[in-house]
């Protein structure tokens, strides 16, 4: 996003907070009880026991700390509305994704909206951990007043495809009516690939499906149950082409307002809160696909599909194509050389 867009989008989160009762959660010097606001959009059974954990340790070992918590969507139900109050000092703090990682540092992440640009977790940890989230990092700080806790991550589940034929190459996307999120490479992609792209708010997804506005969708399995998409798709394809990060953001007066050891039991906190993310990601997956499968759903696994035929697709008419002029020069490779 542009700083004049996120300008108005301040502006906007101001007198939202003005109505919830201020403007400025932190107003105590060091020493004096901090009462931080952290705020969700909304909450699921991974990111619930991750604030748990992040909240309880930094309340055991900073005792002049204390939390309000808003995980419901209580304050803001659009994350755009929410990290533009993380930037003011509305919210102190909060759980989402890479949203103003892309204000920040769009040359970056849009590399990262390609599919099949991770083929693993690690590899998307190691990048958001690495030398480039500390340079998407001082981009935050220094324009937006926020950053992203970057000593560890969330790893979201891999998206995957669903929809109700088979689909083990591109070839079997041609014609297929399929909803992605509205990013320009994620859409190229697809389209390169033989799908036509259906923009469908995540409200009417289900509808959408249900109704043959669209025949295909992806996403990683935690949102195919949300969503209860298996319920009008017969089949889930596990490409794992996505991995999105899920991180801890706080505004930066807020961070500076704790002093160098503070802040290490904060990033403690952090690393704690997602080290158990990650564990029990792989765990909560596979009650996923066992309900699906005893729902009679299908699972496709990754060996069964050309995996390869698609990464080539994304190479020659993405990576190697003019839709990746504007991003960052050499972001493909680097991300390549974090594989492991």
């Amino acid at each position: 996003m542009k700083k004049r867009g996120l300008a108005i989008l301040l502006s906007v989160s101001m007198i939202a907070g003005t109505l919830l009762g201020g403007t400025q959660c932190l107003a105590a010097s060091d020493g004096e009880e901090l009462v931080l606001k952290l705020a969700m959009t909304s909450s699921n059974d991974m990111t619930n026991p991750t604030v748990e954990k992040f909240v309880q340790h930094i309340e055991e070992n900073i005792p002049r700390v204390k939390f309000e918590l808003y995980t419901e969507g209580e304050l803001y139900t659009n994350a755009e509305d929410l990290q533009a109050a993380v930037s003011e000092g509305i919210v102190d703090v909060s759980l989402e994704g890479d949203m103003a990682m892309s204000w920040a540092s769009p040359e970056w992440l849009s590399w990262t909206s390609i599919p099949f640009a991770f083929s693993s977790k690690q590899q998307a940890i190691d990048f958001f951990t690495g030398e480039v989230g500390d340079e998407i990092n001082e981009i935050l700080i220094s324009d937006y007043n926020m950053r992203f806790l970057n000593n560890q991550i969330g790893a979201r589940g891999g998206r995957m495809i669903t929809a109700n034929k088979e689909i083990k190459s591109p070839d079997d996307l041609k014609g297929l009516k399929m909803r992605t999120p509205n990013v320009i490479g994620t859409v190229a992609s697809w389209e390169a690939m033989g799908a036509t792209v259906v923009t469908v708010s995540w409200g009417d997804l289900f509808n959408a499906l249900q109704t043959g506005v669209v025949d295909a969708e992806e996403n990683p399995y935690l949102e195919i149950d949300n969503g209860g998409f298996y319920q009008v798709q017969k089949y889930i394809m596990e490409t794992s082409h996505q991995i999105g990060p899920q991180v801890i953001w706080m505004n930066e007066t807020t961070f500076q307002k704790f002093t160098p050891e503070e802040q290490e039991i904060i990033l403690e906190a952090n690393k704690i809160a997602f080290d158990s993310y990650n564990e029990a990601y792989e765990a909560n997956d596979e009650k996923i696909k066992q309900k699906l499968i005893d729902n009679g759903n299908i699972i496709v696994p990754a060996e069964d599909i050309d995996l390869e035929a698609f990464r080539q697709v994304v190479l020659d008419n993405i990576v190697n194509g003019d839709v990746s002029k504007d991003y960052k020069e050499g972001g493909w490779e680097y991300i390549q050389s974090l594989a492991k």
